[in-house]
């Protein structure tokens, strides 16, 4: 009886199993066995499977499925098992070997044998060294290993190819991309497993739209947005029946997104052919994907994320695997990406795009940031640069339609260009006059709309809103309905169609469609207004925090989305939780007086960072000094608050937030009396303390997230001996010319500016009572240590320093220190540190004169030291005392010959006097060990012209522009410096080099791509 029931669900899951390749039906079979117990749960399974197959199947065209392997048979066995059991419509699947050596090669010959046409499938391993040559070539040499020995030096040959193309990541994959025969092209890694339904899943969002040009899915680990932060299975057993739930809750899911990581990538051969492929100058992997992704959307395509589609990714298992250096290659992969795209002039048509692209992308964060201002003034500097640009005046009349200024979006599309997006533009016109309650213009724009386009969702969610404003419920409701199912992804009209049934007491159907527009569009108002005020009244908090959560994950910086998921907490009582959200919001957003007073009545509640009761040992506590820090004090704090036990914070006179912004992350805040004195506010701070270790940080420092786990190593460590630790400070700066100077690498994703030079501390140490700082400036705690017999060691963990940056703040920090620094120098007499510490602060307050005097007293007692004659040649220069700069700087390098900034100071001043060619051999030596050193590049490259060879120079130049140094102001300034020295002839060639284009302005960017 129950077969002739459910005789026709099992016929179509019947056929189901029959498109099954054979060596995956036994998984299928232990599948459908897991849930299937008895006959009173089998309709469920049933029911469940064949609503499955009624998801879209993937597009009749083929698509091509290109894996790269490189050992690691054992991911490569699960990721094709996931595939078979997976993936249905026409597809090839072709693999890439990349030299493997763990039998790789033998078992994908294996499945190619048993799979070789099953059910449209078609595994390609290709032939004869072309693609997998190894394959080939292992079962070659079995039969010709007696034939004559050119077959075998073939063979040979072609395993040395392997090895180098190992190195060689995306050659392999361009490799996989020629032989392809799909329409579509979708790149894999091999570590990962799919999920029921993901290629219908990616083909689906990429058909979406025309322009879209790449997608990719969610995962478990990832760098980026593509990472679900918390998934809901334990064990991969659970992961298929995640996925499933994952669909589901968020199906039609769209989420915008310019890098979509390599990991899984789907995209037309279109793209491919008019983009050209994956940037092989990469070599083993990382940034080869943002490259790709960058060129995509600069042609003119969106890059999506599919953001109903899970699948598994076990992590980077080629690079720890095969013992390729992840991190090194991560860094050396950045410097490449930033060489190729931060030439960020407008030149050239391709300058002027990516300048408007991340224009844009900031316009889009500022405006989630609630900077409507700052979003303006960015999109209307990119229409500067190009006014043909229709999607600007569309991001910029949407922004002003989101903070209800409708007046000044109709005036942005009233001026804005016929072209490609006029469908777009009338409908924002009929929201703009809808906003304005002008209804009958507002009815005619949407018209308009529809008469380009009878399938617009956002005309008909108009005409929908139109038919509402008059009471026309039913029309209303129609025009909703058809607006979602001409674009089931598109978030406003289920608002919209929600708010009806609010209004119609329908209030659960409400609030459902609530949290679907919300998830579809969680970055528009009024879908984020509409959605917490219905799960407010309905009192629903724990189930909005999660797409709460999951909102914020995919736009971490956008403030009303933050704040309303701290109301949610606050709701239920959650008060820890809510304080921790809180301070990621000031991190995030800055501190302004609402927040910081409700921020101080959670942490009342909460109470202070306490060292727990039962910890015993290795408790940490952080002790600071500080005054007038509100800019800088949220990001520190927050960079260790998951690292120590207490926060103890000794004020010196603030008279800003700093106090209060302190006590809100949690810190005990002492008032001291400032007398001039650095060590004693030090030492009252170490008073306080009651952790075992004590860290010093100042309010511009932080610790960079990676390094936290290894920081909390070094304060754990048990046993008798005493040991402290020193950490070298990277103090960023603007200025390559600096001492010390080292370009960023990437490395850190805290580093900023263009580089940073060094300086070295005691930061780390016991809590003994006898251990104190000592100096009035320039205070540290080594004397006290070596004198208390605790070993020093070096820490490899950099502390990274802000204040450099900000000039008008720092010199008047300078002037406080160098005050006090003559202080002590009446006070305590002339020795070799004090007039050390004060020459370079006098230097650093441009008082060159000054500091120069100071670095000849510092010789006069110390006539060796290098560092001295290499400060004071590059005052000299300043003073424009050629003569004397060249005698000091060449007395530097006779001291240490390998000082770039001693070397560097001998060329200059040697131009200066007619030594061209002895700079330019000095010049080219430094480089040679020094090769991305930009004051030396800039310095030759002036040379080279005085010398005759403007072709060199021109090579230097064009380098130095790629890394984003003004060049031309550089040159004017040079050209200046010769011509006031009598020397016009040189002035003048230093002149002509200089290009009009050159100078120009970037108007909308700020240093650096987002990565």
């Amino acid at each position: 009886e129950f077969f002739l029931i459910r005789g026709n669900e099992i016929q179509q899951i019947l056929a189901h199993y029959h498109q099954i390749p054979l060596s995956s039906r036994r998984h299928w079979f232990e599948d459908i066995c897991a849930i299937v117990q008895d006959e009173g749960k089998m309709v469920y399974p049933l029911a469940k499977l064949t609503a499955r197959m009624d998801e879209p199947a993937e597009n009749s065209k083929l698509v091509s499925i290109i894996i790269l392997t490189y050992n690691q048979l054992e991911y490569t066995k699960k990721c094709l098992d996931s595939i078979f059991r997976h993936t249905r419509g026409p597809f090839e699947l072709i693999i890439v070997d990349n030299g493997s050596t763990d039998g790789t090669t033998c078992y994908l010959n294996a499945v190619r044998e048993s799979n070789a046409e099953v059910g449209g499938w078609k595994l390609k391993v290709g032939k004869d060294g072309e693609v997998v040559c190894q394959a080939e070539t292992e079962e070659a040499e079995k039969v010709n290993i007696k034939n004559n020995g050119k077959k075998k030096e073939r063979i040979e040959e072609k395993r040395r190819e392997n090895r180098e193309l190992a190195c060689q990541y995306f050659k392999m994959c361009n490799k996989g991309i020629e032989e392809a025969r799909g329409e579509f092209l979708l790149l894999l890694n091999n570590d990962v497993l799919v999920t029921e339904n993901w290629l219908s899943g990616l083909m689906e969002c990429l058909q979406s739209a025309k322009e879209i040009g790449i997608v990719g899915p969610l995962t478990n680990q990832i760098s980026g947005i593509q990472k679900v932060l918390q998934v809901g299975y334990q064990s991969l057993a659970d992961l298929d029946a995640f996925a499933r739930t994952f669909r589901e809750e968020n199906r039609h899911r769209r989420i915008p997104c310019r890098r979509i990581v390599g990991f899984c990538m789907l995209f037309r051969r279109e793209l491919a052919d008019r983009i050209g492929l994956l940037d092989e100058n990469f070599g083993t992997g990382n940034f080869e994907d943002d490259d790709f992704c960058l060129r995509a959307e600069l042609a003119g395509y969106r890059n999506m994320i599919a953001g109903d589609v899970f699948i598994h990714h076990f992590g980077s298992r080629s690079f720890v695997g095969n013992g390729v250096n992840y991190h090194s290659a991560l860094s050396g992969n950045r410097k490449k990406f930033d060489e190729k795209w931060n030439r960020r002039d407008a030149i050239n048509l391709k300058g002027k795009k990516l300048l408007c692209l991340m224009a844009r992308e900031s316009a889009r964060q500022y405006s989630n940031r609630d900077q409507l201002d700052q979003a303006v003034k960015k999109l209307l500097g990119a229409l500067k640069l190009m006014p043909g640009d229709t999607n600007l005046y569309c991001e910029l009349a949407e922004i002003f339609l989101e903070a209800k200024g409708f007046e000044k979006a109709i005036a942005v599309l009233k001026v804005m260009p016929a072209g490609s997006q006029d469908e777009r533009r009338m409908a924002l016109l009929g929201y703009g006059f809808e906003g304005l309650g002008k209804f009958e213009e507002a009815e005619e724009w949407a018209e308009r709309a529809l008469s380009q386009n009878a399938h617009s969702a956002p005309a008909l969610n108009l005409k929908g809103i139109l038919a509402y404003r008059c009471q026309k419920m039913g029309e209303a409701a129609s025009f909703f309905q058809k607006a979602i199912e001409m674009d089931k992804g598109y978030g406003e009209p289920y608002t919209n169609w929600g708010l009806m049934k609010w209004s119609a007491g329908q209030k659960e159907e409400a609030v459902a469609l609530f949290e679907k527009g919300f998830i579809l569009a969680p970055t528009i108002p009024d879908q984020i207004l509409n959605y917490h005020a219905a799960v407010t009244e309905t009192a629903q908090f724990a189930r909005a925090e999660k797409y709460f959560r999951e909102a914020m994950a995919l736009h971490s910086f956008h403030k009303k989305i933050h704040f309303l998921l701290i109301d949610l907490l606050l709701r239920q009582g959650r008060h820890a939780e809510a304080m921790r959200e809180i301070e990621e919001a000031m991190i995030s957003f800055g501190v302004d007086e609402g927040i910081l007073t409700a921020s101080l009545e959670v942490r009342k509640r909460i109470g202070p960072k306490e060292i727990p009761a039962g910890k015993n040992r290795n408790s940490l506590s952080l002790c600071m000094i500080i005054k007038n820090e509100e800019q800088h004090l949220p990001q520190c704090l927050g960079s260790v608050r998951d690292l120590v036990d207490e926060i103890l914070i000794v004020d010196t006179g603030s008279d800003d937030k700093t106090r209060d912004i302190s006590t809100a992350f949690g810190a005990k805040v002492y008032e001291f009396p400032w007398g001039g004195d650095f060590s004693a506010a030090r030492n009252f701070s170490l008073d306080q303390a009651r952790g075992d270790w004590i860290l010093i940080l100042d309010a511009d420092e932080r610790i960079a997230a990676k390094d936290i786990p290894e920081l909390r190593k070094l304060a754990c460590q048990k046993g008798p001996r005493r040991v402290a630790y020193s950490f070298v400070t990277r103090n960023y700066t603007t200025n390559p010319e600096v001492q010390g100077w080292t370009p960023n690498d990437g490395a850190y994703e805290e580093e900023k500016g263009i580089g940073w030079f060094p300086s070295e501390k005691v930061r780390l140490f016991p809590n003994d009572s006898r251990v104190r700082f000592q100096g009035v400036v320039h205070e540290g705690v080594r004397s006290s240590l070596v004198d208390h017999s605790v070993a020093i060691e070096d820490s490899r963990i950099p502390i990274h320093h802000f204040g450099k940056l900000d000039k008008q703040r720092e010199r008047k920090k300078g002037e406080e220190y160098y005050l006090l620094g003559k202080k002590k120098l009446e006070n305590s007499g002339a020795d070799v540190r004090s007039l050390r510490e004060l020459a370079v602060q006098a230097g650093e307050l441009e008082r060159y004169a000054d500091a120069a005097d100071l670095w000849n007293q510092v010789i006069t007692l110390q006539p060796d030291m290098a560092e001295a004659y290499t400060n004071l040649s590059s005052l000299y220069l300043k003073l424009k005392k050629y003569d004397q700069a060249y005698a000091a700087s060449k007395q530097a390098v006779t001291l240490d010959p390998d000082s770039k900034e001693a070397l560097l100071n001998f060329s200059t001043a040697g131009l200066s006097r007619g030594k061209t060619f002895e700079s330019i051999r000095t010049l080219e030596s430094l480089l040679a060990k020094n090769p991305e050193y930009p004051p030396a590049l800039g310095v030759l490259s002036v040379a080279y012209v005085l010398h005759g060879e403007k072709e060199r120079s021109s090579a230097l130049i064009e380098k130095l522009r790629r890394w984003g140094f003004n060049y031309a102001e550089y040159l004017s300034l040079m050209s200046q410096e010769f011509t006031s020295m009598g020397k016009e002839k040189e002035g003048q060639m230093l002149h002509q080099m200089i290009s009009p284009s050159e100078a120009l302005p970037s108007p909308v960017c700020e240093p650096g791509l987002a990565h």
